[in-house]
């Protein structure tokens, strides 16, 4: 027998545009180009504009808003010739692709050292940022900085690079924009722009602030319609990097309610509607359509035969919940193709920390084996790639398990498909556009490759990038998959189930009378405790099968209802009352102080006591029709007896 149930599963949480009023455009005596038109994203129709933050005119002289921190800081000034930053020699910086980068070494101060920077300001909320600018460029050994307040707290700062140009292979190769900076939901900013000379400033400087609901438009906010805030000296995010980054063993924040083997069911329900099935997967993807991309591109749909895959990482916070992560590809959307002007997302996937899987470049998952739709994520890389980016900086702490999982996942899938049978192995690639290697060079690459391979970046991430051999390795594990069959399939370590017309299924599932509980998004068999929104439940850790009626876990006892749910504080089972922690749902034994009274749970099997109880040296009388435990003088059988405060029967 098969059958499915809905136990009011948590449903997609619904992404709020985060109140940004209507703002008029720059002084019109600064001159700046136009800002990005409006382009059908097929976003949230009551979304919010896009905020920007001019910082220099088209002449390159910067703005009050641009020179307002420096006001604030009397320490700071542009810095001498020689003494900001250079491009750093780990392959991010070259004399005719100047990046932001820095030292970490050097001992940069984003407030000291700043030739532009603008005060801590209050703004509308945004999930994602990123700097632009003018035809010029950013000149050679420049570097962006900035720091947002999320929840009150003000971040460190952080250095954002340069995003590769053009989006695609056969764009120019001039970068415009910095990389999408992801935020957990900030509701102020600070940025700085360290210069070597102060007469080189970048013409047409913005910064751009995207809502998680964007409506695919942009407004320029007037230098006195925005509020400073206090804001402490935070440090620039390098020590914990250099610290963490070398030892390669933080990971990510765990998904709240994720236990192990849950993957990622709980908290990052959030955000799961609308994933659909891909054939060969063992996890579901959440595609365009369900996140509000739009059907069509103002580039045409590219595909060529790919054979290679190319691993990314997003710079940010961390800090964003399941909830967040839709609104955030929203943004990245908004960023690639209004604000860089792209067209499109430029990753062909996303995948959050809590293992969610998302479809970027349109025709993505139409692709054809041996195919990929050409995306605008590695220059001179794109055509004949899959780029794959995980949401998260993973320069200082490891990507999730569930993230590392599902990358392998897609990665084997995606080169099985193209008959790769090798995912350790290396073959020829031909360099489409100038950059890290000229055009036309033919390289050997690793098929399964990060962005810094083929780009000066520093992208993946240093832990990130020391992950790619455990990507490789759950790759070849998703190659060996048996073929798909209705019923229990194992692949990858964890069970998933398919039905007749051979669907990944998720939710719950009732297979010959016992349930068991798939995870929305992957399809992968919980096991242990499971929360589903209302209520917990326990999966046997070796077969995944519901429990009902008593169990023990953890050397505590728990009590599970016939549909599986714990239940919590005074229940009758059988002929005994007993007493299930609210907060925990263990059972209580010893004495416990309910509501006002105390009660004896006794030891061994917790069943509320009545009547005459010994309990240690002393003698207690507990109500026979209500457990509570008596003091003062009462009447029992006839006979009057005297309790002390503390329930001992007074002889």
């Amino acid at each position: 027998m098969l059958s499915r149930r809905s136990f009011g599963m948590m449903s997609t949480l619904p992404l709020i545009a985060l109140g940004l009023a209507s703002e008029s455009a720059a002084s019109s005596a600064l001159a700046p180009p136009a800002a990005a038109p409006a382009r059908p994203l097929a976003l949230p129709l009551d979304g919010a504009p896009a905020k920007v933050l001019e910082l220099t005119s088209g002449d390159g002289s910067p703005t009050p808003l641009a020179q307002a921190g420096l006001k604030a800081s009397p320490s700071a000034a542009p810095s001498p010739a020689g003494s900001a930053p250079a491009a750093s020699g780990t392959g991010v910086g070259t004399a005719r692709f100047p990046l932001a980068t820095a030292d970490l070494s050097s001992g940069i101060d984003p407030e000291r050292d700043a030739t532009i920077l603008t005060e801590p300001l209050a703004v509308d909320g945004f999930v994602v940022a990123g700097f632009t600018w003018g035809d010029g460029g950013l000149p050679d050994g420049a570097s962006a900085y900035l720091r947002v307040r999320e929840g009150g707290e003000w971040s460190t700062w952080h250095l954002l690079e340069v995003e590769g140009p053009g989006g695609r292979d056969s764009g120019p190769a001039r970068s415009t924009g910095t990389e999408p900076f992801v935020t957990g939901g900030a509701d102020a900013v600070q940025a700085a722009l360290i210069i070597d000379d102060a007469r080189s400033i970048p013409a047409g400087l913005r910064l751009h602030l995207v809502p998680d609901a964007p409506s695919g438009s942009e407004e320029t906010i007037e230098a006195s319609e925005l509020e400073s805030v206090t804001a402490p000296a935070t440090p620039v995010d390098r020590a914990a990097t250099a610290r963490q980054a070398a030892a390669g063993t933080v990971e990510a924040p765990t998904p709240a309610g994720a236990g192990a083997g849950a993957a990622g069911a709980g908290g990052s329900l959030a955000g799961l509607a609308g994933a659909i099935a891909v054939d060969g997967l063992p996890f579901g993807v959440i595609p365009r359509s369900a996140w509000g991309a739009s059907s069509s591109s103002d580039w045409d749909v590219e595909y060529a035969s790919a054979k290679h895959v190319v691993v990314h990482h997003t710079a940010g916070t961390n800090n964003y919940t399941a909830a967040q992560s839709k609104g955030i590809i929203q943004g990245i959307y908004h960023y690639h193709s209004v604000t860089l002007d792209w067209g499109d997302i430029g990753y062909n996937f996303l995948v959050d920390k809590y293992g969610t899987v998302y479809e970027g470049r349109l025709g993505t998952l139409d692709s054809a084996p041996g195919t990929m739709s050409v995306g605008g994520h590695a220059y001179g890389a794109n055509t004949g790639t899959m780029g794959v980016s995980m949401m998260g900086d993973y320069s200082a702490v490891a990507p999730t398990r569930a993230q590392l999982d599902r990358v392998g996942g897609l990665a084997g899938w995606f080169l099985a498909r193209g008959g790769v049978t090798d995912v350790s192995g290396w073959a020829d690639f031909t360099i489409r556009s100038s950059q890290k290697y000229e055009a036309g060079q033919v390289v050997s690459l690793p098929r399964i490759l990060a962005h810094r391979d083929v780009g000066y970046t520093s992208c993946p991430g240093d832990v990130g990038y020391s992950r790619l051999d455990q990507i490789r390795s759950i790759a070849a594990t998703q190659m060996s998959a048996p073929a798909l069959r209705p019923g229990w399939v194992r692949a990858g370590g964890a069970w998933y189930y398919y039905s007749d017309d051979l669907k990944l299924v998720t939710g719950w599932l009732e297979v010959d009378s016992t349930w068991y509980y798939l995870s929305p998004g992957s399809g992968r068999m919980a096991t242990g405790w499971l929360w589903d929104g209302n209520a917990w439940y326990y999966l046997d850790p070796s077969s995944g099968a519901m429990a009902t009626g008593w169990k023990k876990a953890g050397g505590r006892w728990y009590y599970l209802h016939s549909t599986g749910a714990m239940l919590t504080g005074w229940q009758r089972i059988g002929p005994d009352w007993y007493y299930l922690d609210p907060s925990s749902g263990a059972m209580a034994t010893g004495w416990r102080l309910v509501n006002g009274g105390w009660y004896y749970l006794v030891e061994g099997w917790g069943g509320m006591a009545t009547g005459w109880h010994r309990i240690g040296s002393d003698w207690y009388y507990l109500g026979p029709g209500d457990g509570r435990m008596v003091t003062g003088t009462q009447s029992i059988d006839g006979r009057n007896y005297r309790f002390a405060p503390s329930g001992a029967w007074i002889a």
